[in-house]
């Protein structure tokens, strides 16, 4: 499947800012801002809308998270790619999961 003017819009787009303090937990925002990086999204044997949602989740984790030790964790439909439920709230360090709830 072709990759469409919109994607590459979306991707090129889609980057991590730059925060004012840097630390062990700080992303490598020319690695991760770096074309090839979403390229090696488009090459998971997956369906496209799937990749893409990896793809704009994945960075979303990393901008929400860049320079802290706390984690996020989303579910994500296989088929669709549509973000089932995520979980951004996490209190304690080096940990993260779902409530029971969901």
């Amino acid at each position: 499947m072709k990759p469409t003017a919109n994607s590459f819009k979306e991707a090129e787009t889609t980057k991590i800012s730059q925060k004012h303090t840097a630390n062990a937990f700080s992303v490598n925002r020319h690695l991760i801002n770096a074309k090839w990086y979403h390229d090696k999204f488009l090459k998971l044997p997956l369906p496209k809308a799937v990749k893409e949602s990896l793809y704009q989740s994945a960075m979303t984790i990393l901008e929400h998270r860049n320079g802290s030790d706390f984690e996020d964790l989303y579910a994500i439909d296989i088929e669709t790619g549509t973000v089932i439920i995520c979980s951004r709230q996490a209190t304690t360090p080096l940990q993260v999961g779902f409530k029971i709830a969901d």
